[in-house]
């Protein structure tokens, strides 16, 4: 942020700059109009002598008072295909979790387990739908987001571990418990592996529209608060049926 700002809005103070660019990628402004509308605002500041707060009001309601059109890359086929990591990862964990306790020759195919595969095939249908709130409680409470999301996904597999184990669903087929082990660690795997090479992929940063200007390279990304929540529930998952 600091970068992108010496860059294109030096004169802009800092967390005028934030705010504005924030709201503007909530919106899923392009990074080039988001260039564009920093440098604007930029020229005004220094030819009028007016801070920004000063001259355009709030940043975010300067932002939203622009009417920028998202990029196709914010569209909902774009949030669907970049969903498609975390189905595999969830397809791993139930797996996982189902292949517990260590002791069982064979997994027993119940319609819990069925259920826990169609709920995880449901959250991109909620991610799609709520996707703006669900960007926004992440960027502006990523810690609480990571809780969350931990104790929801360790609440629902502990629930269906908990039914398969009480005998309140009878399975319809089993599996081995091998392959279905496997399996999961295999989506876990997979999944996470596609999860931190999509979030490592920048393809629209911000950039200056002034040509040949020098912009930065994108700095390290939060990949963690993405790509690790499900493998870490899946762990947690593991050790508390072991322990119990």
């Amino acid at each position: 942020m600091t970068e992108i700002r010496q860059a294109i809005a030096p004169h802009v103070e800092p967390g005028w700059v934030e705010g504005m660019l924030l709201e503007l990628r909530l919106q899923g402004v392009s990074g080039e109009q988001i260039g564009a509308a920093l440098a604007e605002v930029e020229a005004h500041v220094v030819d009028s002598g007016q801070g920004a707060q000063e001259a355009f009001g709030d940043p975010v309601e300067y932002a939203r008072s622009l009417g920028l059109p998202p990029s196709p890359e914010q569209s909902r086929a774009a949030t669907l295909k970049s969903s498609v990591p975390v189905l595999i990862q969830l397809f791993g964990m139930v797996c996982v979790s189902a292949a517990m306790p260590w002791g069982v020759a064979a997994v027993g195919v119940a319609p819990s387990l069925l259920a826990g595969l169609v709920l995880a095939g449901l959250l991109p249908v909620v991610g799609i739908a709520f996707g703006d709130q669900l960007l926004r409680a992440i960027v502006e409470h990523p810690v609480v987001v990571f809780v969350v999301t931990l104790v929801a996904l360790g609440a629902v597999s502990g629930g269906l571990v908990a039914l398969s184990r009480l005998g309140l669903d009878q399975p319809l087929f089993d599996l081995p418990r091998p392959v279905v082990l496997l399996a999961g660690l295999i989506a876990l795997a997979v999944g996470t592996w596609a999860a931190v090479r999509s979030d490592a992929e920048v393809p629209d940063v911000v950039s200056s529209p002034v040509p040949g200007s020098a912009m930065p390279r994108p700095g390290v990304r939060h990949w963690a608060w993405t790509a690790l929540p499900i493998p870490v529930a899946a762990v947690a998952i593991v050790l508390l049926i072991t322990l119990i």
